[in-house]
């Protein structure tokens, strides 16, 4: 585990297998599927030509129970920007978790302020990153959109991404009840402003979020009318390295060094070398280069037929039927082999 500013980096080996949550797509029907122990959670597909995508949740009461429950000592003892390495630490130690293997961000996500809601273009029930928007070699981190509200989103909906991507928080259970034991606990944390933030994943096929933890949290939130705070995992893809300004200028010393040596013989150089210096000289100046976050997926055919075999008559809105269960659909025993792990375009 590494500490940044941002929050906790976790590195997870190849030796892990996948978690007891795990997501299935189908890129041949743009379908995904989200099961935690061999149930399924939710059902999703992506609208043709970037539009946006189709959502419907299973119902469900019980916890996810995906890492261990906060403890109230623990609620009141933790400051904000120790819930990054708490959850780490409840990720890398439990079973059930999430993280497959590569690289993973744990970041600290909190309600903005009126100034960044007019800068950033975000409302006070979101929750935004740390950093500033895009800026140079730091991991952008989504905007969670309507944070606080999250619960009361339909099990079903088509969310359309327009000019702005989602962004969305999808839950992946039924909220509690408002009276239940542990909802009425986090009111209490809620009022002393001690509520422990939500866990989320970001499902970047979908330009969205999932809650992983924190449903009654949330829940407890909205009724005391507290903007909640949040905790994004996201998986950080390899193809581009995080610099300090210290290494960043060492690397640009380095490229301008081997660029005034290699020409000093110029008229040696092949078109190839010449390529590789400019290209190196270029990537050491490029201000523009950010880490990219994308998801975890393991790779699952004929999922429209599944889809078909558990939703045929499952009460659906009529938009989302017609998207979701559309094309040449046959049943088929949910039994279908799983393929190997790939990642999903963001």
């Amino acid at each position: 585990m590494r500490v940044l500013d941002e929050g906790v980096e976790l590195e997870v080996p190849n030796t892990r297998p996948l978690g007891a949550l795990v997501l299935e797509s189908d890129v041949r029907t743009q379908m995904l599927r989200l099961r935690l122990d061999g149930e399924t959670l939710a059902w999703a597909r992506l609208i043709g030509g970037g539009l946006g995508f189709v959502w419907a949740r299973m119902p469900r009461r019980a916890p996810l129970a995906i890492v261990p429950p906060i403890r109230a000592r623990e609620a009141r003892d933790a400051e904000g920007d120790a819930w990054p390495r708490f959850f780490a630490h409840a990720l890398a130690g439990s079973p059930r978790a999430l993280p497959g293997p590569g690289r993973w961000r744990l970041a600290p996500m909190r309600p903005p302020t009126m100034a960044e809601c007019r800068a950033r273009f975000v409302s006070p029930g979101d929750a935004v990153g740390d950093q500033p928007p895009w800026e140079p070699g730091r991991l952008h981190v989504p905007v969670a959109r309507a944070l606080a509200l999250a619960l009361d989103a339909p099990t079903a909906f088509v969310e359309p991404w327009a000019r702005n991507g989602s962004g969305r928080v999808l839950p992946l259970r039924d909220a509690s009840a408002p009276d239940g034991a542990r909802v009425k606990s986090w009111r209490k944390h809620a009022r002393e402003r001690a509520l422990p933030p939500i866990l989320l994943a970001w499902v970047s096929a979908l330009d969205a979020y999932v809650v992983l933890d924190g449903h009654d949290r949330l829940l407890a939130a909205q009724l005391e009318r507290v903007a909640p705070s949040a905790v994004a995992l996201l998986a950080v893809r390899d193809d581009t390295a995080l610099l300090t300004p210290t290494e960043a200028s060492g690397a640009r010393a380095d490229a301008e060094a081997r660029y005034a040596l290699a020409f000093a013989h110029e008229p040696r150089l092949s078109a190839q070398s010449r390529r590789a210096l400019n290209q190196r000289l270029v990537a050491a100046y490029d201000d523009y280069r950010w880490p990219r976050v994308s998801s975890i997926a393991r790779h699952r055919s004929r999922l429209d037929a599944l889809a078909y075999h558990e939703l045929a008559s499952h009460p659906l809105p009529e938009d989302v039927r017609a998207v979701l269960l559309r094309g040449p659909l046959t049943p088929a025993s949910p039994a279908s082999p799983a393929g190997s792990a790939f990642r999903v375009p963001s």
